[in-house]
């Protein structure tokens, strides 16, 4: 999976840069068809702000966090996609499963 992190109004670290792999990773345990992360920290008026894209075939997932502590709104937005992105995944399961059901009547009943 291909991640890009990018700061607006504000440097990136190493360690943030990181973090912030390391908790996208995760994500490729709820779905192997992640295409690509897209995550902007941005810093403004005293407060930062997070938002996380992600890319899987179909659906493109987007979440937002504000907050003081950027390590802090970094999880809770990914939080945000993973559940996004398990639910879009149940979704897909489900209808699968209702598509192939078929149900019959007994022609011999009278």
């Amino acid at each position: 999976m291909q991640v890009t992190v990018t700061g607006h109004h504000i440097p990136l670290s190493h360690s943030l840069r990181n973090f912030t792999k390391q908790k996208l990773g995760k994500l490729s345990q709820h779905s192997e068809e992640i295409l690509h992360a897209d995550v902007v920290l941005t810093h403004q008026s005293g407060r930062n702000k997070a938002e996380v894209k992600v890319a899987i075939p179909g659906h493109n997932l987007v979440s937002h966090a504000n907050g003081r502590d950027m390590y802090h709104i970094l999880s809770l937005a990914i939080s945000k996609v993973t559940k996004q992105l398990v639910k879009v995944k149940e979704k897909r399961t489900t209808r699968r499963t209702q598509a192939h059901t078929i149900t019959t009547e007994d022609s011999e009943q009278s």
